[in-house]
């Protein structure tokens, strides 16, 4: 019988349905919410604040086809589902209940964003949102003692979204938080700022491809040069557990 969680660099990654993992980030005691995709293993390889973020971390979700090519290689049966952030969030703040709070990549989204979040989640009413770039840390943990949020959406990209949360997190759990997620660019997504990639593209795992197409400048490394990397270290990892 498979272990079910598959580990890589240390960082646990349990091999959880959607539903499984939609149960797991609604349980009661207080939890990180993260994801792991290539890139994320990337970062954590060089950085290891990142790293020790992703260990500690309550929960971290598989997200995309580079964990289970690593799987693959290794000769262990793929995750059961790919749970993209993109995909669980949204699924995730619909079935939620609680207060919710915004910390995002500039002002004009999160002004876009609020009214959509308010008519698809009813059962997260907004009650706050910062700038995370803008604001000090102080001024965001500030607003968010004020109001006491149940769920915290961070979304200000890797990996300085997992850090503020790893760093914070004794004193948002003492604001209320129960659930605090790292969203990258969730909140473009559900704005519509940036489109999905048509269905058949995600259905193939080629979603990077379409976002690379989109965003040659801003992903041309991630993919292009990381990306072969990424390849030529799970391939070592492959024939060390070999």
């Amino acid at each position: 019988m498979q272990n079910s969680f598959f580990e890589i660099i240390g960082i646990k990654i349990p091999r959880f349905t959607e539903e499984e993992a939609l149960r797991a980030a609604r349980e009661k005691s207080p939890r990180r919410l993260f994801f792991a995709n290539a890139h994320a293993i990337m970062c954590a390889r060089q950085d290891e604040d990142f790293r020790v973020a992703l260990r500690d971390a309550e929960l971290v979700l598989n997200d995309g086809v580079g964990l289970d090519l690593a799987l693959w290689l290794q000769r262990l049966s793929p995750f059961p589902q790919n749970l993209n952030g993109t995909d669980f969030i949204p699924k995730l703040l619909e079935k939620e209940t609680g207060l919710l709070f915004l910390v995002g990549p500039s002002e004009a989204l999160l002004e876009t964003v609020a009214p959509i979040c308010a008519s698809r989640f009813p059962s997260t009413p907004l009650c706050g949102m910062c700038d995370g770039y803008r604001e000090k840390t102080e001024t965001i943990l500030a607003q968010i003692e004020a109001v006491r949020p149940q769920i915290l959406l961070v979304a200000m990209g890797m990996p300085k979204q997992e850090l503020f949360l790893s760093e914070n997190w004794p004193r948002l759990v003492k604001s209320g938080v129960r659930l605090a997620i790292a969203g990258g660019a969730i909140l473009d997504f559900i704005s519509g700022h940036i489109p999905r990639a048509p269905s058949w593209m995600r259905r193939a795992h080629i979603e990077w491809l379409y976002r690379l197409i989109r965003e040659p400048v801003r992903l041309a490394r991630r993919y292009l040069i990381e990306g072969p990397k990424y390849l030529f270290f799970i391939i070592q990892e492959a024939r060390h557990h070999g």
